[in-house]
């Protein structure tokens, strides 16, 4: 049917750009790889991460060329508008633009320093998920021009814990604060003049371990699903 056929066309071009998008990220990394440590090996494997990425882009977005009227408007400025092949031209011109920067390196055969390795290997990888049992009590409701406090205990020892909060708005970025440790548990406030808003509160945690690993909470869980944030409305 046509509502099926509809469903199974947005949902390849979701999978492609989730595709994309992972080699994009692993791409990006291994180039920071590359100018924080100047490894050839770095660059190479960046450059075919990013191939890989513009292979999957070039797969649904030609899948999607006879689906989708060619400038699709969903904003006033060009990167919202269009069709998905109009972004190939930019893409190729920075792989262009990373293939002659290695071209430009030569082979370097010292052996890499331990740390630039492991970066490259957790880069190409799948890092597995550090856990860790967190215990928070969230608040039902708060008072608008009133200060939140925001309370997490973990069960293992961490190197810090910084609170991410905004409003449910997403026209704005997170606001950010370092918890303080009392005892076992970490403490933070939303300040007054921040609850001062129409809007609900989201909030989440970074925990980072005395290794640097970090993770979220409440994350999401290892099939993806859940939320990954607090959600508190004010009375």
């Amino acid at each position: 049917t046509p509502e099926f056929r509809r469903v199974a066309i947005d949902v390849d071009i979701l999978v492609g750009l989730g595709h994309f998008f992972g080699s994009k990220f692993r791409a990006g990394v291994l180039y920071a790889v590359f100018e924080q440590s100047g490894d050839r090996e770095a660059l190479e494997l960046s450059v075919k991460m990013y191939q890989k990425a513009r292979e999957y882009w070039a797969d649904f977005a030609d899948r999607a060329w006879d689906v989708y009227k060619p400038d699709i408007t969903i904003g006033e400025l060009d990167v919202i508008r269009g069709h998905w092949l109009d972004r190939l031209p930019a893409i190729d011109a920075d792989i262009k633009l990373m293939s002659e920067k290695l071209e430009q390196i030569q082979n370097n055969t010292t052996k890499q320093p331990d740390n630039v390795q492991l970066a490259i290997q957790d880069a190409l990888g799948r890092p597995i998920r550090t856990v860790s049992v967190c215990h928070h009590l969230q608040s039902k409701h708060f008072n608008a021009g009133e200060p939140l406090d925001i309370e997490l205990s973990i069960e293992k020892a961490v190197g810090s814990v910084s609170l991410y909060y905004r409003h449910v708005n997403h026209a704005e970025r997170y606001e950010k604060a370092e918890m303080k440790i009392t005892g076992k548990n970490y403490k933070a406030t939303i300040p007054a003049d921040y609850t001062e808003s129409q809007y609900p509160l989201q909030y989440y945690f970074e925990i980072f371990e005395e290794s640097g690993k970090a993770w979220l909470y409440p994350g999401l869980t290892k099939n993806l699903m859940g939320q990954p944030y607090f959600v508190v409305r004010k009375i």
